[in-house]
């Protein structure tokens, strides 16, 4: 079983690799193919905590924004997943240079879990031995990026529910950085 886990991970790996580089060619291409590459609208980075793994972001204006990631859980599964997000510039305020920039949001998506172990009995699987799970997220975070707007440093609080295999409250949250493109 264990050697099952190593193709669906370069697998699902490759798909997210795919992923990024469309999404990225699709910010550099304007309509009629011409390019109208503003820097900055997407970005790739890590996230660490509960998941952790590679995060990516699309800003699809000024205020909102695709985020998606591939990462593991300690609870043994990978999972894909991708949110709407809506931030709320200058929602802490303006008392200070450092505070304008730390961008508040709010989203939801969707996470897709997979799991080869014969554990099952972890919070994303419940006891079923289906080794693919369904799920939405609500994430809660902060964005600060500095005055040049290269890097992204984000914190997340993100309350979920899995769907199925089985239905159970998940916590998860993290801290990340991102370079945008």
């Amino acid at each position: 079983m264990k050697n099952l886990i190593k193709p669906r991970w370069k697998a699902w790996s490759t798909a997210f690799v795919v992923v990024i580089a469309f999404a990225g060619q699709s910010v550099a291409m304007g309509p009629g193919g011409k390019s109208s590459h503003h820097p900055g609208n997407f970005a790739g980075g890590i996230v660490l905590g509960e998941p952790t793994g590679l995060s990516g972001k699309l800003w699809t204006d000024s205020e909102h924004a695709i985020d998606m990631g591939l990462a593991f859980s300690v609870n043994d599964y990978v999972l894909f997943f991708a949110d709407y997000l809506m931030h709320y510039p200058g929602g802490f305020g303006h008392s200070s240079e450092f505070i304008s920039r730390v961008n508040p949001y709010v989203g939801v998506g969707a996470v897709m879990a997979f799991s080869s172990s014969k554990k099952y009995n972890n919070t994303f699987f419940g006891t079923s031995s289906n080794s693919v799970g369904l799920g939405v997220r609500v994430p809660l975070g902060a964005e600060w990026r500095p005055s040049d707007g290269r890097i992204g440093v984000f914190a997340e609080f993100v309350p979920g529910i899995s769907v199925t295999p089985a239905t159970a409250m998940l916590i998860w949250g993290g801290v990340g950085i991102r370079y945008y493109f």
